[in-house]
């Protein structure tokens, strides 16, 4: 009965040892793996604005989201480039100002997604994604 009653105190405790170790070495939850941010936003040709690029090698992202978690930057922007609206949506802040616009590239083509700092377009004027 003794031996019994110390096998069990000896699992008993391997148990709650284990349960505490794992508890201490697990990984802490960080902003990004616990809401990451979506780089897949949803976007339609709603708007019929243009306007230029203010600034030079401004990024254009696959989504309105930039930093070190923030989209794949899959161009560069050259100040005065002409560039179509097709909608705007909100995104990572870029000093304080989180709307991001869905864009076109005249000179190529290309589509992707810029911060509304560096364009001169107007969220009133054009629509929501």
């Amino acid at each position: 009965m003794r031996f019994r009653s110390r096998v069990v105190r000896v699992v008993l405790a391997g148990t709650l040892l284990a349960g505490a170790l794992a508890a201490t070495t697990a990984a802490p939850a960080t902003a990004s793996s616990a809401g990451a941010l979506s780089c897949s936003h949803s976007w339609s040709n709603k708007s019929a604005q243009e306007s230029y690029v203010y600034g030079t090698g401004v990024n254009l992202r696959s989504g309105p989201h930039s930093g070190s978690d923030g989209c794949r930057i899959i161009g560069q922007l050259q100040d005065h480039e002409l560039l179509y609206a097709h909608c705007w949506d909100t995104g990572t802040p870029v000093n304080g100002d989180r709307a991001w616009w869905h864009v076109r590239r005249a000179v190529n083509s290309q589509n992707g997604w810029v911060s509304n700092e560096y364009t001169w377009f107007t969220t009133n004027n054009g629509s929501h994604c």
